[in-house]
């Protein structure tokens, strides 16, 4: 869950999953999006759409007023 202020409203934002290396394994959402609060699901699929194996996996979220990273953990 996350939210966008209504401040900033009309700017982009991403939410991208990375695997420990530092390369993309999926964009989750790459658009404009008015102020509110979201929920976002993965299902632990790559762009692809494979079965990613279970394992440590990083968050990076760049929206209005800054830039956010979280560690996932994807279990089978």
């Amino acid at each position: 869950v996350y939210e966008v202020d209504a401040a900033l409203v009309g700017e982009k934002v991403t939410l991208r999953v990375f695997d420990l290396t530092g390369q993309l394994v999926c964009a989750l959402v790459s658009e404009e999006q008015h102020s509110g609060y979201y929920q976002v699901v993965w299902d632990g699929r790559n762009d692809a759409g494979r079965s990613l194996a279970s394992g440590v996996y990083l968050l990076r979220m760049n929206r209005p007023g800054g830039r956010e990273l979280r560690r996932l953990v994807l279990l089978k």
